[in-house]
Order: structure tokens, then C-alpha cells, then sequence
């Protein structure tokens, strides 16, 4: 959809809710259904990290909803469908240059319609 816009500059794409990493990573574990329990929380002062990160890392939305006219998903809504997309093998698709000739694919389909 970008494309076919030709948006040029910086768009923030992201999930619309604030999520930390640690919250993110569990829904990520029940999205792909793998253990959540497996996921711990931890500190950045732990891991002893080069380059200091700031505690909220969540992006603004409002320059990519508005140039697109949409609201952007929720990460759970985002990574269902991200789910359907690889379970659809369309990485694969999209490296071969299927998706670029058929547009009425059903990955491509996915895309705009959760």
C-alpha cells in the first residue's frame, strides 16, 4: 500500500498498542503457540547493554495512519496475520516474484484484510 502511494520519507509501522518487550515477546510465544512460560522478564542494567535504551520504545503512528487512511492493527492482530502469512509460505512467494504478478493472491489478500 505504500508502494502503490509512493509514500517517500520515514513512516512508523508498528502495532498500535504500547507494548514492553517482555509482554511482546509472550505474545509472540501464544501468537506462534510456544511455551510463554519459557519468557522471563529482565532488567536493561542486567544485561549490561554498550549503548543505554530508553524505557519506551513505542513509535508514533499518527504520519502512517493519516497518509494511509487506516488505523493500524493492534501487535496481536498484527502478528495473527503474520502468522497466516508465513503458514501461507508468502515470504517465499514474495522472493519469487509471485505476489508482484498476482495481485488477487490470497497472502496479498491477507494483507488488507485481517
Amino acid at each position: 500500500e505504500m508502494l502503490s502511494r509512493n509514500l517517500v520519507g520515514v513512516y512508523h509501522v508498528a502495532g498500535r498498542d504500547a507494548l514492553s518487550r517482555f509482554n511482546f515477546c509472550r505474545l509472540l510465544a501464544t501468537t506462534f503457540d510456544l511455551d510463554a512460560s519459557l519468557v522471563h522478564p529482565s532488567r536493561y542494567t542486567d544485561a549490561r547493554l554498550p549503548a543505554r535504551r530508553p524505557r519506551d520504545t513505542s513509535l508514533r503512528l499518527t504520519k502512517i495512519e493519516s497518509a494511509l487512511g487506516i488505523r493500524m492493527p493492534s501487535a496481536a492482530d498484527g502478528l495473527r496475520r503474520f502468522r497466516r502469512l508465513r503458514e501461507q509460505r508468502y515470504l517465499l512467494q514474495l522472493r519469487r516474484g509471485v505476489l508482484l504478478t498476482s495481485p488477487q493472491n490470497d497472502a496479498m489478500k491477507a494483507l488488507h484484510h485481517p
